[in-house]
């Protein structure tokens, strides 16, 4: 689904194991706001630190996690 390799595997008893997967983003991330990614089958949500929309279906990498919000960046 959305592109991602299926044989990936996640483990819920450590949700840093997100960081430097990828996901695609489900509801658009604004500046300053939070939107929506799926990844590792699982919906979370999700900010972008640099100051550019990523919009939805756009394939993006975690990059660091705080709380139940994913820091992501775009891949392109």
């Amino acid at each position: 689904m959305f592109g991602l390799n299926k044989k990936e595997t996640f483990s819920f008893n450590d949700p840093h194991n997100l960081i430097g997967k990828r996901g695609v983003v489900t509801i658009t991330i604004l500046p300053d706001h939070t939107g929506q990614i799926y990844i590792c089958g699982i919906w979370y949500s999700a900010i972008c630190e640099q100051d550019i929309m990523l919009t939805e279906d756009l394939i993006v990498e975690v990059i660091n996690i705080e709380g139940n919000t994913l820091s992501v960046k775009s891949l392109l």
